[in-house]
C-alpha cells in the first residue's frame, strides 16, 4: 500500500513539474510594428558643384517594434521607380531613426543607378530593419524622391560629352570636348581602346545630341564612326555645323634630341593617367617641339615659357644637357590651355624586362616568362604561373645566360638578390606576383588567387569574392556571372592587400570601382600579363 501511494505521488509531483515548466516558457515574440519611413526633408533634390558638400537630405523614421527591447539594425536602400527594388543600393546603414547625407554621397548613389547629369529622375525609398534571424528583414512603407545631378568633373567653359556607343553610352568614362571662348567652337581629345563611335551630347543639356557624317554636324545625325582604336583629335563647330575627327600620335623633335630636327622621338600614350609621355629621354642644351604623326600639320610650342601649349608656338628650350621626363596633357582642359612638363632628372635605366628561367620551363631564357620595369629604374614587378608543386628558377635582364644573372644570396627563399647567386626555390603550384629590385637586390613571390567583389555580386556583395577561374592557355582569368547595376573591384587572396580597380579597361592598384551599368549575366576576364597595364573586359551576355 505504501508502494502505490509513493508512486501516486510521484505522478502528482510530476504534473506538477510539468504544469511549473509550461507556466515558466517565454511567450513567443513578434514584430508588433515595423518602422514607418516618414516624408524626406526634401523631394526634390538638386546637386551641384556649390552644394556638394553640404547635407541636402535626411530620412527619418519611427522604431521597429518588436516587443521587447531590441537592438536593431536600419539599413536605407535606393531604386530606381518601378524598378520594385530588384537590384536596389544601399545609402547606409545605421542604428538610428534617421540618416542623412551629403550631396557628394548622394551624386554617387544616384550615378550608380544610371542617373545622367542635368537630367531630372524619380526614385523610391524604404527602410529596412533586422533584429535577429528569428525576425528576419522586415521592410518599411516606400516613399518618392526626385534628383538632379552634376558632374563633379565639369570643367568651367561650356562642354560636350564624347558619347560613345550613344545611346547606351556613360558619361562617368566620356571624354569631353570644352570650348575655352564660349563661341560654340569645341575641341577635345579622347582614347577609344577599338574601333566604336560616338555623339556629341550637351554637357549642360545631355538631351541635346548632335551626330553627323561627311564632316556635316546636326542633331538629328548619325553616330559619328572612329574606324580603329587610338588616340583621337575631335573637334566640333555648331556654328558652322561642322565636325572633324583626327587620329593623332605625338613626338618630341628639335635640336636638343639625338636626331635633331630630322625625326621624332616618340611618346606614349599613358591610359591610365590619360597623358602623353616619355622617361629617361637624353637631350642636350638646345630647342624642342612637339608634333603630331611625324609632321607640321599639328605641332605645338610655348610662346610664354610658362608650360602651356601654344599650337604653332614658339620653340621651347632646354636650358642644359641631361636625362628628362617629357609630360603632355591634353585632357584635363578639354579645349585647353593644354600643359607639358620638361622635367630633368639623373637617372640609372635598367632594363625593361627581367625573365624567369627555370625547371619548369628547361632553363631558357628565350622562351622564359618576365616580369616588367615600366619606367625602367630598376624595381620589376609582374605575375608568372608557376605550373609545379617545387620550383627552382633565377632572374635575368636579357633572355639569354651572357647578361646580369640574379639568384638568392642565401638558401633559395630569403629575399636577397646576388649576382649570380642559387637558384631561388618556391614551394605550390600558384600564380605568383613577383617583385624585384636589382638595385636594392630584393625579391619576393606573393601566392595569388583572384576573384571579384563589389555591390554589383548578389548575396556576397562587398562581403566576400566570387572566385575566378584561371586559364594557362591564355594567362587570363576570368568568370561568368550575374551582376547588378553596382559596382566591382577585383582583389587577391579575398583581402585588400592586392586589390585593382580602373577605367576604360585599364587596371591600377587600388583602382576606382568599376561600374556594372546594368543589370544581366556578364563575362569578366583579368589580364595581368603586362604590369606596365593591367587590363579588362565586362561583356554582357546574351
Amino acid at each position: 500500500m505504501k508502494k502505490i501511494l509513493i508512486y501516486a505521488l510521484s505522478i502528482c509531483l510530476g504534473i506538477i513539474s510539468l504544469s511549473c515548466s509550461d507556466d515558466d516558457r517565454d511567450p513567443v515574440a513578434e514584430l508588433i510594428n515595423t518602422q514607418e519611413l516618414q516624408e524626406a526633408s526634401t523631394s526634390n533634390v538638386i546637386i551641384t558643384k556649390e552644394n556638394a558638400d553640404q547635407d541636402l537630405i535626411t530620412f527619418s523614421w519611427s522604431p521597429a517594434d518588436f516587443g521587447f527591447p531590441a537592438a536593431v539594425t536600419y539599413t536605407v536602400q535606393l531604386d530606381k521607380v518601378g524598378n520594385n527594388f530588384s537590384s536596389p543600393i544601399e545609402l547606409g546603414t545605421t542604428t538610428s531613426t534617421s540618416l542623412t547625407l551629403s550631396g557628394t554621397a548622394l551624386n554617387n548613389f544616384f550615378t550608380q543607378l544610371g542617373a545622367f547629369p542635368t537630367l531630372s529622375a524619380e526614385y523610391e525609398v524604404r527602410v529596412s530593419s533586422f533584429a535577429n534571424e528569428q525576425f528576419g528583414t522586415n521592410f518599411s512603407n516606400v516613399i518618392s524622391i526626385a534628383s538632379t545631378i552634376f558632374n563633379p568633373n565639369e570643367p568651367s567653359v561650356p562642354f560636350m560629352y564624347i558619347a560613345s556607343e550613344h545611346p547606351d553610352w556613360d558619361w562617368t568614362r566620356s571624354f569631353l570636348a570644352g570650348s575655352p571662348e564660349s563661341n560654340g567652337e569645341f575641341e577635345g581629345y579622347a582614347y577609344f581602346s577599338s574601333a566604336t563611335n560616338f555623339k556629341f551630347s550637351n554637357g549642360s543639356d545631355v538631351t541635346q545630341v548632335y551626330g553627323g557624317s561627311g564632316g556635316t554636324l546636326s542633331q538629328s545625325g548619325e553616330n559619328i564612326d572612329i574606324p580603329a582604336s587610338g588616340y583621337y583629335k575631335i573637334n566640333a563647330d555648331l556654328n558652322t555645323s561642322s565636325f572633324s575627327v583626327y587620329g593623332v600620335e605625338f613626338g618630341v623633335i628639335g635640336d636638343a634630341t639625338a636626331d635633331g630636327w630630322n625625326s621624332d622621338q616618340d611618346l606614349a600614350y599613358v591610359s591610365n593617367l590619360g597623358v602623353w609621355r616619355v622617361e629617361f629621354l637624353s637631350l642636350t642644351s638646345g630647342n624642342i617641339k612637339f608634333r603630331a604623326n611625324d609632321a607640321w600639320d599639328l605641332d605645338f610650342g610655348d610662346n610664354e615659357g610658362d608650360g602651356t601649349l601654344d599650337q604653332g608656338g614658339a620653340n621651347i628650350f632646354v636650358p642644359e644637357e641631361g636625362s628628362y621626363t617629357i609630360t603632355l596633357d591634353f585632357e584635363t582642359n578639354p579645349g585647353g590651355p593644354y600643359t607639358y612638363t620638361l622635367v630633368k632628372g639623373v637617372a640609372t635605366v635598367s632594363t625593361p624586362f627581367l625573365f624567369l628561367p627555370g625547371d619548369y620551363q628547361g632553363w631558357d631564357p628565350a622562351t622564359a616568362p618576365s616580369i616588367e620595369s615600366p619606367s625602367r629604374n630598376g624595381s620589376y614587378s609582374g605575375f608568372v604561373y608557376m605550373p609545379n608543386a617545387t620550383t627552382k628558377f633565377k632572374f635575368t635582364d636579357a633572355p639569354d645566360w651572357n647578361n646580369g644573372i640574379f639568384g638568392d644570396a642565401g638558401d633559395g627563399t630569403t629575399g636577397v638578390l646576388a649576382s649570380p647567386g642559387n637558384d631561388i626555390t618556391l614551394n605550390g603550384e600558384s600564380y605568383y606576383f613577383f617583385r624585384a629590385n636589382t638595385n636594392d637586390l630584393t625579391w619576393s613571390a606573393t601566392q595569388t588567387d583572384w576573384g571579384l567583389i563589389g555591390d554589383a555580386v548578389p548575396v556576397t556583395g562587398w562581403d566576400s569574392d566570387v572566385d575566378m577561374t584561371y586559364d594557362p592557355n591564355t594567362d587570363t582569368w576570368s568568370i561568368t556571372l550575374d551582376l547588378l547595376p553596382a559596382n566591382i573591384k577585383f582583389r587577391a587572396n579575398d583581402a585588400w592587400d592586392l586589390n585593382l580597380g580602373g577605367t576604360n579597361g585599364v587596371l591600377d592598384f587600388n583602382g576606382a570601382n568599376i561600374p556594372i551599368p546594368e543589370a544581366g549575366n556578364y563575362t569578366i576576364v583579368l589580364d595581368l600579363r603586362s604590369s606596365a597595364q593591367f587590363t579588362y573586359s565586362i561583356a554582357k551576355n546574351n
